[in-house]
């Protein structure tokens, strides 16, 4: 197998093409959560303002509506235990970790996974055509593809076979 640095000219090109993409991503992705997260912190502030007048209009108008009867004291506490038990609720409900789909940045966690997958074809593509080319000057048989996650690596299959013919190139 070659040394890295032998395969670093051929590789160049594509790495520092890489490395623009993922930069343009980062930079459309932080921009869209951004985007996204002022959105909710001004829509969670807007709500919470009005909730708290809301909530604040009905306890005066139940307040008003029970003092001069023996219910008052009850509609106190009443009040005092819905307000504990939506502050209790709200908290957990606060505190508790999201289950997001996907999360931030998704989408360049996916093409960082998917260079990497590539990156293990293409070593194992140029690893295997070496050792056919040292075993057909010796009269012996291939080397045999290797096995990755995604199956068999052979080098000429799938989407990747562009990269592949530019890294032989």
């Amino acid at each position: 197998m070659p040394a890295p640095l032998e395969l670093l000219p051929k590789f160049a090109p594509i790495v520092a093409r890489h490395f623009a993409a993922y930069l343009e991503l980062f930079a459309d992705e932080a921009a869209e959560l951004g985007t996204h997260v002022a959105r909710r912190v001004v829509a969670i502030i807007v709500a919470l303002l009005a909730l708290s007048f809301t909530l604040a209009l009905a306890c005066v108008w139940v307040l008003n509506a029970v003092w001069d009867t023996p219910w008052r004291q009850f509609a106190i506490v009443a009040l005092l235990v819905v307000f504990a038990a939506a502050t209790a609720v709200a908290w957990i409900t606060a505190t508790k970790r999201p289950v997001a789909a996907q999360g931030a940045f998704h989408r360049l966690r996916t093409e960082w996974t998917l260079d990497q997958q590539l990156i293990v074809e293409l070593m194992d593509a140029k690893y295997n055509e070496d050792q056919a080319r040292d075993s057909s000057s010796e009269g012996t048989e291939p080397a045999r593809p290797v096995h990755t996650r995604g199956g068999v690596s052979n080098g000429v299959s799938g989407a990747n076979a562009t990269a592949r013919q530019y890294a032989r190139n």
